[in-house]
């Protein structure tokens, strides 16, 4: 056998095969992680590619005023925690219905992961069921279920992955709000008030609806030269959270494209507390 053929050979049986992608409901999913390998007590990165066919959209966590949110099911090992999946800026599609949040292209959902302090095998294994609602002229329902294979190493952490990719998608997730100049988030009177220094002029505001939490949609914007102000109205209903304190959540969005800074606005807000 000649030098080139074992050189070739070596190259093909040591080069990993590429994530699955299985066409349904008119998107691909391709599942793949931020890190070489996992090692103990590591946190890493377990990232969601869901593509949409030319011409169809999916959807944000919230869908807005129509569709269907995506929804990501993770079942992990033993001894491996999972947080909620961290999705990038939406779109913002206008439509009859009203407004829907969403992508008409490739977007990179991030779900966060502890691995134990203590690794026992030489491989991990993940279920990821991706669920979602495609949508064109009519929409269409989506579902794959994939089982991601991970090489761990029971003494050393693994290191960043080279994909140049990685990076991109990571910064196109929203950002702390601590992370803007200047930025603070209080609420009063059923208002949440956000201010904060920027140089864009289009500043708006997403809200993630939730049982007992209703956007009223008329928000106030005030700049005085980068100096905002941004009041977003909302209707609490304790009862209906059944509950005594309840988290708002949203996206602050700086600029008009999905590539724009966005920020996470997250208030916890008790039943006695919005009348100050």
């Amino acid at each position: 056998m000649s030098p080139a053929l074992v050189s070739f050979l070596l190259v093909f049986l040591t080069t990993p095969p590429p994530p699955t992608q299985t066409p349904s409901g008119h998107a691909t999913v391709e599942v793949r992680t931020d890190v070489g390998w996992v090692g103990p007590d590591q946190a890493f990165n377990l990232i969601v590619l869901l593509t949409p066919e030319e011409g169809w959209h999916v959807y944000w966590k919230d869908s807005g005023a129509s569709g269907t949110p995506t929804e990501i099911e993770i079942n992990a090992p033993e001894g491996f925690k999972v947080g909620k999946p961290i999705f990038p800026r939406p779109k913002l599609f206008k439509g009859k219905e009203g407004t829907t949040y969403g992508y008409d292209k490739q977007c990179a959902i991030f779900v966060p992961v502890v691995s134990p302090k203590t690794i026992q095998t030489d491989e991990v294994a993940f279920e990821v069921n991706t669920y979602w609602l495609a949508c064109k002229k009519i929409c269409i329902i989506g579902e794959q279920n994939q089982v991601v294979r991970v090489k761990t190493n029971k003494t050393i952490q693994g290191p960043p992955h080279r994909d140049m990719r990685v990076k991109r998608w990571k910064n196109l997730l929203p950002k702390k709000l601590s992370e803007l100049s200047k930025a603070t988030q209080l609420i009063s009177n059923n208002k949440i008030v956000i201010t904060g220094t920027t140089s864009e002029t289009t500043i708006s505001f997403i809200g993630v609806e939730q049982r007992g939490v209703r956007f009223l949609g008329t928000n106030q914007l005030r700049i005085k030269i980068d100096q905002f102000t941004l009041t977003i109205p909302i209707e609490l209903d304790y009862a209906a959270a059944n509950a005594d304190s309840i988290t708002i959540e949203g996206l602050l969005l700086l600029g008009g494209n999905e590539s724009d800074p966005s920020y996470v606005v997250q208030v916890v807000v008790k039943s006695d507390t919005t009348k100050n």
